[in-house]
């Protein structure tokens, strides 16, 4: 067999069975311990071949200890190993250590809820003391359950077969001059959409939205040969007819024969359009993850289980109008405002073709079913009701109703799917409204863009996550390479963008300076919103928003960051947010320092209360950023509860420990590339396009590998190993694609990576840094706290070196990581090379 041809001294054996229709594939395998790294990484990356889209029970004495042990990953080999166990989707079962506190036997399946493993007293043969006797109990389940939400047979328009042709020359022969006369917001809408309607009704044909249970590659030649088997199949069962048994026979070999030949010629399609036709890969692929948004069994927060459809969606109705706070019946009270007024009067068709033109080319559609290609293909046709439209809720101040109707789709924020609570309600909204909502955000925008806090780096442009985490670890690199320490407090405000009172949300935008008349319309906006839950074709009970923005909607997020701007003013300590995620630090020299970064934390536990929003206290913490051996250790609290102090912290997608070595997030990191890289070469059996591949392994792999590589760059070959790992396992695959077999042992990676036209990973790394701070300088990336600690290095008259920006001697390797840092280096290198050819 191959397997041991590649590595003689490595031991397996392996055979399939087949339980409750369930083909198991079982191998037991003897690694000794002198075996090298390089020669383990060989085999299993051969064994992954065969293991890569199979049920799998692997067992044996693999003689990696470190492997079980907790951060038993820097260890070369188990590095390697848990890399095949993340690819192949294996998880080791085996907790019961030997004499010698190591685990050499180790047990690895697909569903580890399958097997028990217990120690054997007393065992069937005399125990040795490196191998404890194992008893494997082994549940096989007889059913499979399709975990998906199921679809309903609502009817809806099919614009697929549209006559466009015709659809097109009616709206072109539509006379909108009659909107004119009707001094009614809602009833000039209502007659806009019965024209509209009219033509879509006699164009448009109508489905039903059922969705097949079969998967896209199954023909209705199939479907009809698998009812004819089973109709056999049925009668051979009641009559024991030998006739019926040798048709049914004859039919399901028939069957897995089409099957498969439609299946190959399924994904051949797939290749072959994927430029043209994108979605049906995204199709397949998702085909494949075999996951639903929303499972078919949820639990709310009283433990009350939701199985049915129709019951799952009307509970979430009722989890989402719970998070609204109550209407404030007393009015708002407007102060005078300091700044200059702005006002929105009057919208030409001319300023609405360009909002259009970049509506999305999708299906995608509102309580009105317009869907957005057609909104935006139909721009010059329909500019001008629109503009009447417009500027009839403009003079009138009010916003028309039939815009105001969200539909709700529950997005999953985090944790387990099937928990009610860890859902967040994203609005649908009509395409229409989005083109009058984007109208008002340029014109909000425009006026109030320059007194956002700097502070806030959510929906800013030229802001992101990146620059959020860019300020933070500048400032803790530079307080670590000084000796200090520096104390984070992460808050949480419980669903802020649900809780946003409306009255105070108006005192604060004319606080901004809009007028009467925008503030009238901004009034209507937010208030007396219908919203409904839809999902797969079910729509559950309306409730009306009596707080909050839309979340989904293009006016939303700049509403929010008006909403959340006078925070920032009132604090002394440093102050990062990113949306309603809100950090505050300090340097802690002395008790002093403490007691400062509380006194800021009981002003945002103040501002919160005054302004109707909540912190869950059970979210907030904070962590000790020091490498003294001796911090000043402190406690801080909200009220009477003390925050919770963590070592770690996942923020804003990047682990931050307290000595900043970002160990465990380059760790976490590389599992979660190496998952994405296994399901990539589970789907891609039968895929030999290799740009194809290259496209999934930078949508899916690469993305993970690169995200805010500034921010925690790693220096150290521990750090790069495992990450340049899965980037040769990729290359190495690519060539197995194309060769049918992996490359010789020692290949070189510059080889690999030349013959496939990419570039290392340490590489892009620096070119995006370099990138970073050229966006940076040129206002691209507007941060202007780390644009002011960039130096431009002025070089003698007689200097060889061109050298662009200065970087300073860094004391520790902690500063030497820094964002700054290394955006110069990377930068002076690019440079460099350039001028020495």
């Amino acid at each position: 067999m191959f397997l041991t041809d590649l590595v003689p001294i490595i031991d397996i054996v392996l055979c399939r069975c087949i339980i409750s229709n369930i083909r198991y594939l079982i191998a037991v395998v003897y690694i000794p311990p002198d075996v090298s790294c390089q020669d383990l990484e060989i085999f299993l990356n051969a064994l992954e071949v065969l293991l890569i889209n199979e049920n799998v029970i692997l067992i044996g004495d693999f003689n990696v200890p470190q492997f079980s042990k907790q951060g038993g990953a820097f260890c070369p080999k188990s590095s390697v190993l848990t890399d095949f166990c993340y690819v192949v989707r294996l998880t080791q079962c085996n907790s019961f250590s030997n004499f010698y506190g190591n685990i050499l036997d180790l047990l690895f399946v697909n569903n580890s809820e399958q097997f028990n493993i217990d120690h054997l007293i007393p065992a069937l043969v005399p125990e040795d003391r490196h191998h404890p006797a194992l008893f494997i109990t082994v549940t096989i389940p007889l059913t499979t359950k399709n975990s998906s939400f199921p679809s309903s047979n609502n009817c809806r328009y099919n614009f697929r077969r549209a006559n466009f042709c015709r659809l097109y020359e009616d709206l072109c022969d539509i006379n909108w001059s009659f909107l004119d006369s009707i001094d009614d917001v809602n009833l000039a809408l209502d007659k806009f959409y019965d024209s509209l309607y009219l033509i879509i009704n006699l164009h448009v044909p109508l489905t039903k939205q059922n969705k097949s249970n079969f998967p896209p590659w199954i023909s209705s030649d199939i479907k009809q040969i698998i009812k004819t088997k089973n109709y056999h199949r049925h009668l051979w069962m009641r009559t024991r007819c030998p006739h019926h048994y040798q048709e049914f026979k004859k039919l399901r070999a028939v069957l897995k024969r089409q099957i498969s030949e439609y299946y190959h010629f399924y994904l051949a399609k797939i290749q072959e359009d994927v430029k043209s036709n994108p979605a049906a890969l995204w199709r397949f692929l998702h085909q494949k993850k075999g996951t639903s948004r929303i499972p078919n069994h949820l639990v709310d927060d009283d433990n009350t289980e939701y199985a049915e459809p129709q019951k799952i969606v009307d509970a979430f109705a009722s989890t989402f109008e719970r998070a609204f706070s109550p209407v404030d019946s007393s009015p708002p009270q407007f102060s005078s405002c300091s700044l200059s007024s702005f006002s929105l009067s009057h919208v030409r068709e001319e300023d609405l073709i360009p909002i259009m033109a970049k509506c999305s080319n999708n299906l995608t559609a509102g309580d009105d079913s317009i869907p957005s290609f057609m909104v935006r293909d139909c721009r010059f046709l329909l500019a001008k009701p629109l503009a009447i439209i417009i500027n009839l809720a403009l003079r009138s101040g009010s916003f028309p109703g039939r815009w105001k109707r969200n539909r709700i789709i529950p997005v999953l924020k985090k944790d387990n799917p099937h928990l009610l609570s860890n859902y967040r309600p994203i609005s649908i909204l009509p395409n229409f409204a989005k083109v009058f909502e984007q109208v008002l955000y340029r014109c909000i925008d425009g006026n109030v863009h320059s007194y956002i806090s700097e502070n806030q780096h959510g929906f800013m442009t030229g802001r992101s996550t990146v620059t959020n985490l860019a300020v933070l670890t500048q400032d803790l690199c530079e307080s670590l390479d000084r000796r200090g320490q520096i104390d984070v407090i992460y808050t949480d405000f419980s669903r802020a963008f649900d809780t946003i009172s409306h009255n105070i949300l108006l005192v604060k935008l004319h606080r901004f300076g809009c007028s009467d008349t925008l503030m009238k319309l901004l009034s209507s906006y937010l208030t007396g919103r219908v919203n409904y839950v839809f999902y797969n074709g079910y729509t559950s009970s309306e409730f009306i928003s009596t707080s909050g923005v839309p979340q989904g909607s293009n006016l939303g997020p700049l509403l929010f960051n008006i909403y959340l701007n006078d925070l920032f003013s009132s604090l002394r300590c440093s102050c990062l947010a990113y949306a309603d995620d809100v950090k505050i630090y300090n340097n802690i020299s002395s008790i002093v320092d403490t007691v400062l970064l509380q006194t800021d934390l009981d002003k945002i536990v103040q501002y919160s209360s005054e302004n109707k929003l909540f912190l869950n206290t059970k979210k907030c913490y904070y962590v000790t950023f020091t490498r003294k051996l001796q911090p000043i250790v402190t406690s801080y609290g909200i009220g009477l509860e003390s925050l919770e102090r963590k070592t770690s912290v996942k923020d804003l997608g990047v682990i931050f420990d307290s000595e900043l070595t970002f160990n465990d997030h380059i760790k976490c990191v590389s599992s979660s590339a190496s998952k994405s890289l296994g399901f990539i070469m589970r789907v891609s059996k039968y895929f030999n396009d290799i740009d194809l591949l290259k496209s999934l392994f930078f949508s899916f792999v690469m993305s993970k590998l690169e995200y805010a590589s500034i921010i925690w760059y790693p220096i150290y070959l521990c750090q790069h190993m495992p990450l340049d790992r899965i980037h040769r396992k990729f290359l190495k695959y690519l060539s197995y694609k194309l060769d049918g077999f992996y490359p010789s042992r020692g290949c070189d990676m510059v080889i690999l990576l030349q013959r496939h036209g990419l570039m290392s990973l340490s590489s892009r790394r620096d070119g995006q840094c370099a990138n970073f701070i050229v966006k940076l300088i040129n206002n691209r990336i507007d941060c202007a706290s780390l644009l002011s600690k960039v130096e431009f290095n002025v070089p003698q008259f007689s200097s060889r070196h061109v050298v662009t920006f200065y970087v300073p001697s860094p004391r520790t390797n902690v500063l030497c990581r820094s964002p700054i840092s290394v955006m110069c280096k990377c930068a002076n290198k690019l440079v460099s090379d350039v001028f020495l050819g």
